[in-house]
């Protein structure tokens, strides 16, 4: 297998990556080397006969939609390939890229005839090639309804697209409203992107914890008490106090602004419902409503300031798809990760415990229970069981638990290291402990950890959508993550 150069740019070397990373290269490096062979059409004067004599169209390069669970490299591999492909470009999140799309469209609400959308993709698009767009997400009816003729125009431009995604096509919008006239977006994605399956494990999971001995700054706040003071005086006191401004109101557009209640320099604090909106209990009590900042508003934050601070986050019901406050502060995830935004939270739980007990974490618990009301200590597990188990030996150790063969599976999944077919006793024992602390909101004792981007059938897709927000909060409070931001930042 060649190895592309641009591979060598990587944080990962080549040969850690996985079977399937190293697949998604290969095919990478085919639409950078299509791409950039094109030779795109001069503009020249034609005679008058051969107007009635049409032209050759040009072999379309075809594009990728790349999908895969968490923590998968998608991103990673996506812009490392961007950063070496020398074309008129474009790089962007899916989120800012319909913001873009629907700015667009109002400034041409009254325009009349079939060509709006092909001057929206022209004046958003410019003169790109090449289209590059993380996190594909469609849960905005607004969105949803105007991707088919959008993309259609995008396509016809010859701009080559290349996404990522956690889901593949067919399962996009999902339980949307009106979800069957979005329908024909997906075979016209189809017709213009090779559908890439990245099946690799959650790299971000091995740099977690593995800095636990060092002395990195706290980033996730355990507060029982819930009243945001050890938050609030770290904030307080990281700066001088005359440096702190109170109620900075902040321009995100012509007709809007909004307020931010402390800020220093490029940080700024907040507490949950400043950003993310009231419980619907604060209507019932009379006391002041407060609404999401929304999309515009969590993008313009994180454009302003490189640290958020948030207090009094409360623990969120992953199976609840109409609780709209937890929608807005998985996008607000989403908007600081893409930014790689330094995230500093106080929750009155565990982060393990934020979004409750659902998918992986369940199971992790329910297992972990099992396993230690029948054996005190690893060597006892060892006694009974191979020191090292295969999937059916795991199967066979849940049995003996009294756990039904698909959770077993479920779990082996989530905890098998990347390019192992077995499991030891050993690595067992220390993701159920590792679990178990964390619900305490204890630091774990190994960097061991499940994934949590597991596929699970009978799960909801608000509770996938959870465990995908859970990973990536676990990496935003990990060293790694946190060095990154300190590369892109500083000290500023």
């Amino acid at each position: 297998m060649t190895v592309p150069s641009w591979v060598r740019v990587m944080r990962l070397p080549f040969q850690k990556l996985t079977p399937s990373q190293r697949e998604l290269c290969v095919q990478l490096e085919r639409v950078r080397v299509a791409v950039e062979s094109r030779v795109e059409p001069a503009p020249a004067v034609r005679s008058w006969f051969s107007r009635f004599k049409p032209e050759a169209p040009q072999p379309a390069v075809r594009g990728m939609y790349i999908y895969g669970g968490v923590g998968q490299g998608k991103t990673m591999l996506m812009d490392a390939f961007y950063d070496q492909v020398s074309l008129p470009k474009m790089r962007m999140h899916f989120h800012d890229f319909m913001i873009r799309v629907q700015r667009e469209m109002h400034l041409h609400k009254s325009d009349t005839g079939g060509t709006v959308m092909g001057t929206v993709a022209r004046n958003v698009l410019g003169g790109v090639r090449l289209l590059c767009m993380d996190e594909f997400f469609v849960n905005h009816i607004s969105d949803a309804m105007v991707l088919k003729p959008l993309f259609e125009n995008i396509f016809q431009m010859g701009v080559v697209v290349i996404c990522t995604s956690n889901r593949p096509p067919e399962d996009l919008y999902q339980g949307g409203l009106n979800r069957e006239r979005f329908l024909p977006f997906i075979p016209l994605l189809k017709s213009y992107c090779d559908v890439f399956n990245l099946q690799a494990h959650d790299f971000r999971q091995e740099h977690n914890f593995s800095d636990s001995s060092e002395r990195v700054q706290r980033v996730y706040y355990f507060d029982p008490k819930d009243d945001g003071n050890a938050l609030t005086n770290d904030f307080r006191g990281g700066g001088e106090a005359a440096s702190i401004v109170e109620n900075e109101v902040m321009k995100v557009s012509e007709l809007r602004s909004i307020t931010v209640p402390l800020s220093k320099g490029g940080e700024a604090f907040f507490r949950f419902s400043n950003l993310c909106g009231s419980s619907t209990t604060a209507a019932s009590n009379n006391d002041k409503v407060e609404v999401s900042l929304g999309t515009e508003g969590f993008i313009a934050l994180a454009e302003r300031f490189h640290t958020i601070w948030i207090s009094q986050v409360p623990q969120f019901d992953a199976s609840n798809h109409m609780d709209g406050r937890l929608r807005s502060f998985m996008l607000l995830i989403d908007v600081l990760y893409e930014r790689n935004t330094k995230l500093l939270i106080a929750s009155k739980v565990p982060l393990l415990q934020l979004f409750g007990m659902t998918g992986i974490v369940k199971v992790a618990e329910d297992f972990q229970n099992r396993l230690y009301t029948r054996y005190v200590s690893v060597d006892k597990l060892c006694s009974e069981f191979p020191a090292n188990l295969s999937k059916a030996e795991f199967i066979k150790l849940g049995g003996s638990l009294g756990l039904p063969s698909s959770r077993t599976n479920l779990f082996f999944n989530a905890i098998l290291a990347p390019g192992e077919d077995s499991v030891s006793a050993r690595r067992v024992w220390d993701i159920c402990e590792n679990h178990r602390l964390l619900l305490q909101g204890n630091p774990p004792a190994t960097p061991h950890l499940y994934r949590f981007d597991i596929r699970d059938e009978s799960v909801m897709e608000n509770e996938f959508v959870c465990s995908r927000a859970l990973s990536r909060l676990f990496h935003m409070c990990s060293g790694n993550y946190l060095q990154q931001h300190h590369k892109r930042f500083g000290d500023q």
